[in-house]
Formats: structure tokens, C-alpha cells, sequence
């Protein structure tokens, strides 16, 4: 929800100078994307969504977001991470959402900003869920069918 909120605040506030950072971020961003430095994709990928943040201009929301980047970029090592060749389409998925990203600001499509970030934030989820998850669990913690199961 943060995220939505986010992007589509951006999408109302963006200045065309942020803009041309946030492309400047995104040109980063594919280069860590094709050289595999997991460590650069990740910090990237921060610098990016923290612009968008800055574009936002919500003093509410951006201590919320800075906190989610903190955890999200510490796990998304694993989802950056080169030796996972099976997330290789979902990587450049992602640099291609950056791009979705930066075209729905400049066009300042607040909606459409939302919907991306969610459809964005789907595409590392389940690598997030599953780096949370203790081996042997069978689903999230805090699903509805283990709460289920815990009464």
C-alpha cells in the first residue's frame, strides 16, 4: 500500500529535474542488471524507488517507505543475486517496470503509477516470502490457513 501511495504521489508532485534523476537512476540500474554485481542491483534498485520517495513529497509516507527500502534492499541480495539464473526474466521485468515507472510519472498517470507499483512490488514478493519462510513451512507466516490450523 506504501508503495502504491508512493508512486501515485509522484506521479502528481514529480519536478522534471527528479525526473531526470530518476532516469539517471534507472540507466544505473541496467547496468548493475547486465554486469551481475549483486550488491550494485540491489543499492540500484534503492536509489530508484527513493527518488521516486523524494517526488512523492510526503513527510508521512517517505519514513515508512525508507524503513520498507531498508529491509526490502538487505533481502532482495537473494533476488539480485547472479547465481539465481531462474530469476534472470524476472530481473529484467523489474528494469522494465523502472521504465513503465519513469514514462507513467512524466505522464503524471497517478493511477497508473499505483497499479505498476503493485504489479512491481508482486514480482519480488514471493522471493521475499520465501527468504522469511523457515524451511519445512508450508506456507507465510501469518497466512489465514495457519491461523486456521493454530485453533
Amino acid at each position: 500500500m506504501i508503495y502504491a501511495a508512493i508512486s501515485r504521489l509522484a506521479a502528481q508532485h514529480a519536478i522534471p529535474a527528479q525526473i531526470m534523476r530518476l532516469k539517471d537512476a534507472q540507466v544505473l540500474f541496467r547496468k548493475a542488471i547486465r554486469e551481475g554485481d549483486t550488491a550494485e542491483r540491489a543499492l540500484s534498485n534503492e536509489r530508484f524507488h527513493a527518488i521516486i520517495g523524494q517526488m512523492a513529497d510526503n513527510e508521512y509516507l517517505l519514513p515508512s517507505l525508507r524503513r520498507l527500502l531498508i529491509d526490502h534492499t538487505r533481502i532482495s541480495m537473494t533476488f539480485y543475486n547472479p547465481r539465481t539464473a531462474g530469476l534472470a526474466e524476472q530481473r529484467a521485468r523489474a528494469a522494465d517496470q523502472h521504465d513503465q515507472f519513469i514514462d507513467l510519472i512524466e505522464a503524471s498517470d497517478a493511477e497508473g503509477a499505483a497499479e505498476l507499483a503493485i504489479a512491481h512490488w508482486d514480482l519480488s514478493r514471493a522471493e521475499i516470502e520465501r527468504f522469511v519462510t523457515p524451511d519445512g513451512l508450508q506456507e507465510p507466516l501469518g497466512s489465514v490457513n495457519s491461523a486456521k490450523g493454530a485453533s
